[in-house]
């Protein structure tokens, strides 16, 4: 949209057991993109989507919507999920929030 204005970009290592995480950026999301570098596997979340819902791409480029364990915005941030086909321990991940 033309009214973005906030952008926050994080770069996370998840060494522990995977669990839904919050992560706190400050302002509600229009848009999160959570990319595991390691597995070439995304998670995308557009404002409209309702809450743990998900747009899952995998390597090979076939895409999948998801209804649970996906993204949830909040007024400060939001929460990742526990949806294991993106979300794995020991893994480097880049996250994107358009707000």
């Amino acid at each position: 949209p033309l009214n973005i204005t906030r952008m926050c970009v994080i770069s996370h290592i998840d060494t522990g057991t995977v669990a839904a995480r919050k992560f706190v950026v400050g302002f509600k999301p229009l848009y999160v993109r959570v990319y595991n570098e390691t597995d070439r596997i995304s998670e995308e979340w557009f404002e409209g989507m309702a809450d743990a819902e998900g747009l899952i791409r995998v390597a090979n480029g076939t895409g999948t919507l998801i209804t649970s364990d996906g993204i949830t915005p909040a007024a400060d941030g939001f929460t990742l999920g526990l949806n294991t086909t993106v979300y794995i321990t020991s893994k480097q991940y880049s996250i994107l929030v358009l707000g």
